[in-house]
């Protein structure tokens, strides 16, 4: 098993395995829509972005969270411009 990785450098090994992917990155803190969020959803297929400001949460797939937290941190979540 691989450790939880909240608190590991910019390098981080390669990982295939979802369920590898699901145990580094869950419980970690993070950013959504520049608020304090939290990754939550071991059990799922998606993982829960969830603010711990507001009450905002937004599902990303594991990949996508995989990459976005070994690189800057910040999820955003979609924002319709109005026409």
């Amino acid at each position: 098993m691989i450790p939880n990785a909240c608190g590991a450098s910019a390098t981080v090994p390669r990982i295939t395995n979802m369920e590898q992917i699901t145990e580094r990155w869950v419980g970690c803190s993070c950013f959504l829509d520049g608020e304090r969020a939290k990754i939550i959803g071991r059990t799922n297929k998606c993982a829960k972005i969830v603010s711990l400001v507001s009450a905002k949460s937004m599902p990303f797939s594991w990949i996508a969270v995989d990459r976005i937290m070994k690189h800057r941190r910040t999820f955003e979540s979609f924002k319709v411009k109005p026409l």
